[in-house]
């Protein structure tokens, strides 16, 4: 019987509100590292930019003002169904 990694995101989309930098960003290589796609959302464009030069080519990137709840419903529209958000 095969048992599933509680660490194995391998196929699952993780969204990271401000993972630009810091904790944020730091999870996002945590998960990438794990297989997980990635989405970063940051209201930094050029911060934004550098930390996707760090994680696998895949991650995708939305410049979002967290404080403005219609960008928010736009992002979540747009990026779908996920799987875990941080």
């Amino acid at each position: 019987m095969k048992t599933q990694n509680s660490n194995d995101l391998n196929g699952k989309k993780v969204i990271i509100l401000g993972g630009s930098s810091g904790i944020g960003l730091a999870t996002a290589q945590a998960a990438a590292a794990a297989g997980a796609e990635i989405i970063l959302v940051s209201s930094n464009p050029d911060r934004l930019a550098q930390a996707a030069s760090e994680l696998p080519g895949n991650t995708q990137t939305f410049v979002v003002d967290l404080s403005n709840t219609a960008e928010i419903e736009q992002l979540f529209t747009h990026t779908g169904t996920f799987d875990h958000w941080e």
